[in-house]
């Protein structure tokens, strides 16, 4: 398992997508049929998914996406906080297909967890940013107005220090 996680990671390196699609493939496999635990199986799907989009596979990223999301959910809940990058992500893959309309309720799932669970500020910022580019593309200007400023608002917070 680890000579093909070692393997996926000097492909990504490369940005040989293809090879690190197919190790991925594998390590999902193996994972599957019980070589590894629950979370490495759905961290090794969302590679999948990743290098597939990056390879304008969309349709099949979408699909790897959604996989590990359910997966996600059943073993962890449907509000885990592992879930708002694979949302983001497939909400990337969405807008790509400028399917606006998922695209907009993925991300809105998205900033659903990340506001409720401890999420890395700056993950959160470049939610509310890819969020609100995506309202724009969707003629959801005001919508996208709050998205901009909630982003900044929070950039500007972890940017300034604090006084007391």
């Amino acid at each position: 398992w680890q000579q093909l996680h070692n393997e996926a990671q000097i492909a990504e390196s490369n940005s040989d997508w293809s090879s690190a699609e197919s190790v991925y493939r594998r390590l999902v496999k193996a994972e599957a049929d019980g070589w590894v635990e629950h979370s490495t199986y759905n961290r090794s799907q969302f590679n999948l998914a990743n290098a597939l989009a990056k390879q304008n596979k969309l349709a099949e990223a979408e699909k790897e996406y959604l996989v590990g999301i359910a997966n996600v959910e059943w073993q962890e809940g449907l509000q885990s906080p592992f879930l708002v990058s694979p949302f983001f992500e497939l909400a990337q893959v969405y807008k790509n297909q400028k399917r606006y309309d998922e695209a907009i309720k993925t991300f809105g799932r998205a900033v659903e967890i990340s506001d409720k669970a401890p999420v890395a500020a700056s993950t959160t910022i470049g939610l509310y940013e890819s969020f609100s580019k995506t309202l724009n593309q969707a003629g959801r200007t005001q919508e996208a107005e709050n998205f901009a400023d909630r982003a900044l608002k929070l950039r500007k917070e972890i940017e300034s220090p604090a006084t007391n």
